[in-house]
């Protein structure tokens, strides 16, 4: 599988302190991303995560930045915090992004890192868009797997 560094990574990995700029390209075998033969991290660590975005559909920027974006808009803390945070927490297709279902926090899970773009670009949009704004969010129980593919793709009706 091939990643990408979306956000420069200058920090120390597993081969020791490195220096990589955004749009380098690294190579994921068994779990361990790799540039140029050095060992860097696990795929599913947090520097993977602040750092690197799958590329094998040539979207890997694309990918980081979203989940950048995304991540920076629900830390905002303003009179829209909670409403952001609930439409999260409620749209059926966000459900498979939380890697702690049954707890009273959300944690993104690895499934959020790699998602398409334009899963994550709704995502974004439904946090952002101030047309979303006010707007009661299906109920989670009531909407089917198929349902929510739709709703990400535009198809819903």
């Amino acid at each position: 599988m091939e990643y990408i560094i979306f956000k420069d990574f200058n920090a120390k990995a597993i081969c020791g302190e490195v220096n990589l700029p955004r749009g380098t390209i690294c190579t994921e075998e068994n779990g361990t991303i790799y540039h140029e033969g050095d060992t860097l991290c696990s795929k599913r660590s947090e520097n993977a995560y602040k750092h690197f975005s799958r590329n094998n559909d040539g979207n890997g920027l694309e990918r980081g930045d979203l989940i950048t974006s995304i991540k920076a808009a629900l830390a905002i803390q303003d009179e829209h915090t909670y409403e952001r945070w609930h439409r999260v927490w409620n749209n059926p297709a966000c459900r498979q992004f939380n890697g702690n279902p049954n707890g009273d926090t959300w944690v993104w899970n690895y499934a959020f890192y790699n998602a398409e773009v334009f899963t994550l670009d709704y995502i974004y949009k439904i946090i952002t868009d101030e047309n979303w704004l006010g707007i009661e969010a299906p109920d989670p129980d009531e909407v089917t797997d198929a349902e929510a593919l739709a709703i990400i793709r535009g198809e819903a009706e």
